[in-house]
């Protein structure tokens, strides 16, 4: 599974309560980026889930 982000982040925060293991925010962008240090799989379900949730349609899941 691959993530991809728009450039319509709104910095809601959504994503990042959804699945807090893989999406983090940036302050320093105020954008949300992916967690290198884990593996999105493992959260699947979750990643999913906030991408659905996601009020700017922002997350593109990109699967193999």
């Amino acid at each position: 599974m691959r993530i991809k982000f728009g450039k319509d982040c709104i910095g809601c925060g959504a994503c990042t309560a959804e699945c807090p293991e893989v999406f983090e925010f940036d302050p320093d962008v105020y954008k949300v980026k992916v967690n290198i240090s884990v593996n999105p799989d493992d959260y699947a379900a979750a990643v999913r889930a906030a991408a659905e949730i996601c009020p700017a349609d922002n997350i593109e899941i990109l699967e193999p």
